[in-house]
């Protein structure tokens, strides 16, 4: 049996809420990706070309954000890693926390809420800038009930 692991980016815990439930199922710990500078809410409105998120998405030349120095475990076999969807896209902070640790041998399965956007082209982003990380297809986890949750993860 696999060493499974959760970590989660979630400002507004839509997606905490969800990794929080797959962590009772798997009975795993809920690590949670946090930006060296919490997000405001004027960084994430969406609204604002200008604000924080706008800027980290959508201007490759804006540096990814700094992580905050937590202590992060790659004692596992398998990570399900949840985020927002920004655009279509992980978070810039997923990128950076996947070139921060040590994934080989692990297989990385990506969760993620959104309130509109499909998980694929985030995953499909986050294959290409990490092609030594074995990243799966992942699912988009909106308001699943438990049991949606609990079949998708046996």
């Amino acid at each position: 049996m696999s060493k499974k692991a959760i970590a989660v980016f979630s400002n507004t815990n839509t997606t905490f809420n969800q990794a929080t439930v797959l962590g009772e199922i798997l009975q795993v710990p809920v690590y949670r990706i946090k930006a060296a500078v919490p997000y405001t809410e004027a960084d994430l409105n969406w609204h604002d070309d200008q604000s924080r998120a706008n800027r980290e998405q959508n201007d490759s030349s804006t540096p990814q954000p700094a992580l905050a120095d937590t202590a992060f475990s790659t004692d596992f076999d398998v990570l399900y890693l949840g985020y927002p969807i920004w655009w279509s896209k992980a978070p810039r902070i997923i990128d950076q926390f996947l070139s921060t640790y040590d994934f080989t041998g692990k297989v990385v399965i990506p969760f993620a809420t959104s309130g509109s956007s499909a998980i694929d082209q985030s995953v499909r982003e986050l294959q290409q800038h990490h092609p030594n990380v074995t990243i799966e297809t992942g699912k988009r986890v909106n308001n699943l009930s438990r049991q949606a949750l609990t079949e998708w993860v046996q």
